[in-house]
């Protein structure tokens, strides 16, 4: 048994039910099932009684409620007490964040921080992959980053209803510049100027070349998007961007943001932390704004 474990365990008996502990956990129902029988199995004791459609604690589950209560009270405030010690109070988080959606969370994280002057916030952005790198190697605290999950030591969950959408980016003297939507078999053939492998777009190409059985022809891979668009009419190549991009980076006029018919051509964005990152009250309103979109 370990913290995490216990602290799922503990959410679960005081909302009496899977679905609203996971809701105030920020985890999927499935992972916290899955959690909780874990622990079962690792105690030798079934901890829930179902009745209906609540749970209530069985003889062992009463035993764990009462002193496993005590100890994370404890342990939480031991955690707190080390990470503020000699600083006078503050909370310090560092936050990565892909490109795409550093502009839409900036302006509720300088509300936050206004409202929050014990905080002090970090940004660190980046592409998906290199944020969950950083996150698994204890750079960063949280990540806004997007699917999927490529490192397995972070926990990664689904912001609701956020997510961006992939077009072509097509010169204008291009063969498929006359196009109004376009399929991944049409990309075939075609020249690339990519992301490269430390975001998700330049992974993504790969991807939906190997299921359209073509192996993509990337004459430039670079990270930045400004460089990306402005040197596709030069090579006569095309580029993979999210939509979202183009309300805000300046390039030519003579590109075509082309919509990309595919399953895959929607990319749900998340947010991520370590397993077992511990989250004070000023973290978990953090995540709560970040999660709801809205202050």
């Amino acid at each position: 048994m370990d913290i995490r474990q216990l602290r799922y365990f503990l959410t679960v008996s005081q909302e009496h039910s899977f679905s609203a502990a996971a809701k105030k956990l920020f985890v999927t129902q499935p992972t916290l099932s899955t959690s909780i029988k874990k622990l079962e199995d690792d105690l030798n004791h079934p901890l829930f009684f179902k009745e209906k459609n609540t749970l209530t604690l069985t003889p062992a589950g009463k035993m764990l409620n009462e002193r496993g209560g005590k100890l994370l009270l404890e342990f939480d405030k031991l955690t707190e007490d080390v990470q503020h010690y000699g600083e006078n109070q503050k909370t310090y988080i560092r936050l990565g964040m892909t490109t795409v959606f550093a502009r839409k969370f900036m302006p509720l994280i300088s509300q936050f921080l206004i409202t929050h002057q014990n905080c002090d916030i970090t940004l660190r952005q980046g592409g998906s992959p290199e944020l969950q790198r950083a996150l698994a190697n204890n750079e960063i605290d949280l990540g806004i980053i997007s699917f999927p999950k490529f490192e397995k030591n972070i926990d990664l969950e689904p912001i609701n209803n956020l997510s961006y959408h992939i077009c072509v980016v097509v010169p204008y003297k291009h063969p498929l510049s006359q196009e109004t939507v376009i399929y991944t078999d049409q990309l075939k053939d075609q020249r690339f100027a990519s992301f490269s492998k430390k975001y998700t777009l330049g992974k993504h190409l790969e991807y939906l070349a190997k299921a359209a059985n073509f192996t993509p022809n990337i004459v430039y891979s670079g990270d930045n998007i400004s460089v990306l668009l402005n040197s596709l009419e030069d090579m006569n190549a095309i580029s993979l961007m999210a939509i979202e991009y183009k309300s805000f980076v300046k390039c030519s006029s003579n590109l075509h943001w082309i919509p990309l018919i595919d399953p895959n051509s929607q990319i749900q964005i998340g947010l991520a932390h370590t397993k077992h990152f511990f989250m004070t009250d000023s973290i978990r309103e953090l995540i709560n704004i970040l999660h709801s979109n809205k202050l």
